[in-house]
This record gives C-alpha cells, structure tokens and sequence, in this order.
C-alpha cells in the first residue's frame, strides 16, 4: 500500500509512520529527510538532481537507496 501524507512535524506520529515503512520517498531535494529516513534503517529513493544537500553523500546508489536519472 502506498501513502502520500505531505508535511508532518509531529515526531510521535512520524516514529508510527517510518517504523512500519519499507523505502522512503523524496522527490526533487533531500535536505536533513535522508538522515530522518536512515536514522528508521529506510532506503530512499530519490532524483539524480544537479543540485541536493551536502547530505546527499551517505547516499549510496543501490546500498541504502536509489538515485533515478534527473528528466
């Protein structure tokens, strides 16, 4: 199943939401989300963009997440 929930800041309802995910989903710039998502031992999936957060380093293409080719 497959959920699209926006913007959430609440840390009590985000523990609920990453603790039963399988992959983490973030398109376009990733910012600190990558380190939330493999903080809950999440893969990201996200776009091979020519700009993203210096965070964009742990990120390790087919290891702990996917980069897709930017369009």
């Amino acid at each position: 199943m497959l959920f699209f929930l926006g913007s959430i800041f609440n840390d009590e309802i985000l523990n609920k939401w990453f603790s039963v995910s399988q992959l983490f989903i973030m398109p376009g710039y990733v910012g600190l989300a990558i380190i939330h998502a493999f903080c809950y031992s999440l893969p990201i999936l996200t776009e091979k963009l020519s700009y993203h957060s210096p965070e964009i380093q742990y990120l390790k293409d087919g290891i702990n997440g996917y980069l897709l080719s930017e369009k």
